[in-house]
């Protein structure tokens, strides 16, 4: 075994016509000292692990191969990456959306909501085993329908419901209203959203497209 080794290395020794192979890894000086002291000190070979990877194949016995690169490119160069100084709260979220094209939906108005609401026809009742007034939830989910297809908005408050639906919900108002449009969240067909005091009700998809 060489001396002048240093550092992590691997020592291998197979015996002439012997299944057996011993495999040693580790730092030169252990490595060196355990060969010895097994008397195949100047019988195996061994490679600096650092520079070398090895492999076993079935007949041509230990292949030598390049070790994988350390390198995974061109070191980072912070000054490249440009900075943006501004005041703690300064950046305008809504207009860096505009610029993008990515600028949030607005809420439609009542007026807006109750006009198109207006003019669909009469929908086909809900059905299913959960279901307690058909056409109270055929008609909830047409005014959802509108929220998503025409305004790009995926929930409306309890209070806008109340306004534009309500002699179609089964003329339901104020806690009357709220605690359906519960239930049916507890049922699995609304989702319910909290934005400050405000509580909004969107479609599940699912129940939706039923």
């Amino acid at each position: 075994m060489r001396a002048e080794l240093r550092g992590p290395v691997r020592f291998v020794y197979k015996p002439d016509g012997a299944d057996l192979e011993i495999v040693l890894e580790g730092d030169a000086s252990w490595v060196r000292g355990v060969a010895e002291d097994l008397g195949i000190g100047e019988r195996g070979w061994v490679h600096p692990m650092a520079l070398t990877q090895f492999r076993v194949g079935q007949s041509t016995g230990l292949i030598a191969e390049p070790a994988a690169h350390s390198s995974m490119g061109p070191e980072p160069n912070p000054s490249s990456i440009p900075v943006v100084l501004r005041p703690i709260g300064g950046l305008d979220i809504e207009e860096k959306l505009k610029q993008y094209g990515a600028s949030s939906p607005e809420e439609p108005s009542i007026a807006e909501l109750a006009e198109e609401f207006e003019c669909l026809e009469m929908p086909e009742p809900k059905k299913g085993s959960l279901v307690t007034d058909p056409m109270s939830e055929a008609w909830l989910a047409e005014l959802l329908r509108i929220a998503i297809k025409n305004h790009g908005v995926t929930s409306l408050a309890v209070d806008v419901i109340e306004e534009v639906a309500s002699d179609r919900l089964g003329d339901r108002t104020g806690m009357e209203l709220e605690l359906w449009l519960e239930n049916m969240f507890r049922a699995g067909k609304l989702m319910k959203i909290s934005i400050g005091n405000k509580t909004c009700y969107g479609p599940v998809p699912a129940w939706l497209s039923n």
